[in-house]
């Protein structure tokens, strides 16, 4: 598609202005392309901005419907990051705009973060690094008197729900520290499963036997909200919930009940409904919660891979090559790239 004579301009939507963003620049240029940073999160601005694009990134910014039909002459939508339910994709699709995402950047870093987050609950870390820091140093008595219960994570199990590349790697990683392994997943692989050891159930079943429960979906309208007030009164009094994939996936209200109530034992948790998590949210007031911000995908060699592959996605369909990691591929046949290379 790229000829000497016309050079191609990407919009990152919500990148400010004097970011220097080296390796998209670097890998765009190359591919005869100028980046503009527009730093704008509102769909008018948007729209302003990238009317004429040839490509849109995003990274946190909303790329709702409105944006969508402003884009005149996108190709590609390039998400950073697995997610996408940020970017209405059916617009995209009948605009005939390709939308990608880089779905295998993090997935080291996400399982070790889920099992961080595990092993800080069942050791309740957090609880006891604040009351070495105000002076405690517990004896035998105390360890057996008011830190109990505390798993051995050895002999415990673990329940996924879901069994991507994330839940794959979370699942070999609690394979090596000793557990027991249950899946739940729309879709059962059962070589997958009896390869990596791992037994697998529906979710009520898993709810019920586990020691653990790490979520590893996307969010989408058939996993939002899938575990409520119902599904965690399943869980064991003195089970934990891992939350490395989406807060809606999880009705937050009922979390917060569960955890005061003590239907469940505690929660690690990264992701939440809204983020930034509110300044007076009852999670972060409980001491059986160990919180982080929305960073277990990231590494500084995992944001690096991120940040080529968003490059690399436009880069392809600016020379007119069907990207590796379209998300919407039912836009083949009818697709603005397939368009503009015909002769």
């Amino acid at each position: 598609m790229n000829t000497n004579t016309m050079r191609y301009s990407v919009v990152h939507a919500d990148a400010e202005p004097d970011w220097e963003l080296p390796i998209e620049r670097g890998l765009l240029s190359e591919a005869g392309a100028d980046l503009t940073c527009a730093g704008v999160f509102d769909p008018q601005d948007i729209v302003a901005a990238a009317r004429d694009a040839h490509a849109l990134l995003a990274d946190n910014a909303d790329v709702p419907r409105q944006v969508i039909e402003g884009l005149r002459r996108c190709l590609v939508i390039a998400v950073y990051g697995i997610g996408y339910n940020h970017v209405d994709v059916d617009a995209a699709t009948e605009h005939g705009i390709l939308v990608t995402n880089t779905p295998a950047f993090c997935t080291e870093e996400v399982s070790n973060h889920a099992m961080m987050l595990l092993l800080a609950c069942a050791k309740k870390l957090i609880w006891l690094d604040q009351g070495m820091r105000k002076g405690s140093w517990p004896d035998n008595r105390f360890l057996e008197t008011t830190l109990s219960p505390v798993g051995s994570v050895v002999g415990e199990r673990l329940g996924l729900v879901g069994m991507g590349s994330i839940g794959r790697e979370m699942a070999r990683k609690a394979k090596a520290f000793g557990m027991h392994v249950s899946a739940f997943t729309r879709h059962p692989d059962a070589p997958m499963y009896a390869e990596l050891g791992v037994e697998p159930l529906t979710l009520t079943p898993l709810l019920e036997q586990s020691d653990y429960v790490s979520l590893h979906v996307p969010l989408s309208d058939q996993t939002r909200g899938l575990l409520g007030a119902e599904e965690l009164r399943l869980m064991k009094p003195s089970a934990y919930l891992i939350n490395t994939a989406r807060g809606a996936v999880v009705d937050q209200d009922a979390l917060i009940t569960a955890l005061q109530e003590k239907w469940i034992a505690g929660a690690g948790l990264d992701v939440f409904t809204p983020e930034p998590l509110p300044a007076d949210s009852p999670l972060l007031a409980m001491d059986n919660v160990v919180v982080t911000p929305h960073v277990a995908s990231y590494s500084d060699a995992a944001f690096a891979r991120m940040r080529s592959r968003v490059a690399e996605e436009v880069s392809m369909a600016l020379r007119g090559q069907w990207p590796t990691a379209v998300v919407n591929p039912q836009v083949r046949g009818r697709s603005r790239l397939e368009a503009a290379a015909q002769p």
